[in-house]
């Protein structure tokens, strides 16, 4: 009996207890167990008479480990991500049992660090909800970032309240929960398994588990699997076979996404490490006030994500129309263009900029306005970032776990220098001085990514207001012509 050319499969996105799990509770957990560290040990380092230089070594330093664990998941698997749980969560109980060692603070500080490992979850949840089709990724990667938003969010509140009530062994012993959580919950995943078993297990037996695996996975799904004849959706990823040509073609746009996603995460690091020193020693607030200032703009980005994702603001764009009109139609479609990629990515810059200007004004509630919607700016320009790099990917699970490891690379890279950037900066001028060199530094970078993706858009039959994965495949079958065109001459 012949196969059918192709099945669609629908995967439940919260529907399930594995789907939950991947898209909710590991991003939230793996993230909050770490970023902690950004409120209470600024105000730990300050009550203790340590210089500010060994607190920005320390932050500095804890992401070399982290770089090395994503080039190791890049070469060997997803997997992982577990045995580096494991490793963090015995450092966290060693720093719980001695919270003032400074080497207890060092060794589980960059244990975990290291063990914060997004990339490796993303690329589960692609593994997951690919075979439902590129909007359903679409849509887990928005959950994904919305329960990731507030684990960050909830992070600098969570430690200001437990350094001012129990001190770092408080700290501690939170950091140890969410590291157990994300040492054990992976084991529970299909997916999990499946990464073992396609790079992580050594003996012969493990490639015949791979077609078992996918019987596991639907089993596991609380909703039976759908299966259609469609000759446009495959069950894999489409594109699987074209890596090398989408890099050729997606080289220099997808380079410019990750400069905006390094200007993105440099800028917030730099906020991320002065915030709490800035409003102890400028308004006199404590630690838990300073988290939660810094948890309310990261929660309102959460929020809008969360409901447009329910309400699937980008999939009925599209279908929108606020009148007749041809003006307000026009309206209309200038305010979508640029309120999606690619050009909310440097109207974003661009308020990254004026916010970091807010920020370093003496007036109270300004420089507090500009704190909180630095975080709500941040969610927004690393969710464009990573749906574009969604875009770029044209379908090929391979080649997004290629785009995906590259960014997350410069995202560790962002972090690290962060704070070098932002005590270096602030012990030569102060923090005006820190504020006012980071806004510059984003306006410089927005405004020639305008100009880049202005006149890439400007190329393509939808012009400057069309859609971008529309345009983006428009100039990929162009850039394909051009090639065979050159290669027949």
């Amino acid at each position: 009996m012949r196969a059918p050319d192709s099945v669609v499969v629908t995967v439940p996105l919260c529907g399930s207890a594995a789907s939950f799990a991947l898209t909710c509770v590991l991003p939230f957990c793996n993230i909050a167990s770490f970023l902690w560290v950004y409120t209470a040990l600024p105000l730990y380092f300050l009550a203790s008479d340590r210089p500010l230089w060994q607190l920005s070594l320390l932050l500095t330093v804890v992401y070399i480990p982290r770089l090395l664990v994503q080039l190791a998941t890049r070469n060997y698997g997803e997997w992982l991500c577990v045995p580096m749980s494991f490793i963090a969560a015995a450092c966290n109980l060693l720093f719980a049992i001695y919270p003032d060692s400074l080497a207890a603070i060092w060794v589980a500080v960059s244990a975990n660090c290291a063990a914060l490992n997004p990339t490796a979850y993303r690329a589960l949840l692609h593994d997951r909800f690919a075979p439902a089709g590129t909007w359903q990724v679409k849509r887990a990667l928005r959950v994904f970032m919305f329960a990731d938003t507030l684990g960050y969010a909830c992070a600098p509140f969570f430690g200001g309240v437990l350094y001012d009530n129990g001190g770092l062994r408080a700290c501690a012993i939170y950091a140890l929960a969410g590291t157990a959580v994300c040492a054990l919950l992976p084991l529970t995943l299909a997916s999990y398994w499946s990464s073992w078993r396609r790079r992580g297990c050594w003996t012969p037996s493990c490639g015949s588990n791979e077609s078992a695996n996918k019987v596991v996975e639907s089993t596991l799904s609380d909703e039976p699997s759908k299966a259609t004849s469609s000759k446009d959706t495959q069950t894999r990823p489409e594109g699987e076979g074209k890596d090398e040509e989408s890099v050729r073609v997606a080289g220099a746009p997808v380079a410019v996404v990750m400069i905006a996603a390094f200007t993105n995460i440099t800028v917030y690091a730099v906020e991320w490490c002065l915030y709490a020193i800035y409003f102890r020693l400028e308004f006199g607030w404590s630690g838990a006030w300073c988290g939660f200032a810094q948890m309310v703009g990261d929660l309102l980005g959460a929020g809008v994500l969360t409901i447009s994702t329910m309400a699937c603001v980008h999939h009925s764009a599209s279908r929108c129309r606020c009148g007749s009109t041809p003006f307000c139609e026009t309206l209309w479609r200038i305010l979508g263009a640029v309120t999606r990629a690619p050009l909310v990515v440097p109207c974003l810059a661009l308020c990254h900029g004026i916010l970091m200007l807010m920020l370093a004004q003496p007036d109270f509630v300004v420089s507090v306005l500009g704190q909180i919607l630095m975080g709500t700016v941040y969610v927004f320009f690393e969710q464009a970032c990573q749906e574009m790099i969604l875009v770029y990917s044209g379908g090929s699970g391979s080649l997004y776990r290629h785009y995906l490891a590259v960014h997350y690379l410069i995202f560790t890279a962002g972090c690290a220098l962060g704070s070098p950037i932002a005590y270096g900066l602030y012990g030569a001028g102060g923090f005006a001085t820190a504020f006012y060199v980071c806004s510059g530094s984003s306006i410089f970078v927005g405004l020639p990514t305008a100009a880049y993706y202005g006149c890439r858009l400007a190329s393509t039959s939808g012009g400057l207001l069309g859609g971008f994965a529309a345009s983006e495949k428009e100039l990929s079958a162009k850039g394909t012509e051009g090639a065979v065109r050159s290669a027949t001459v």
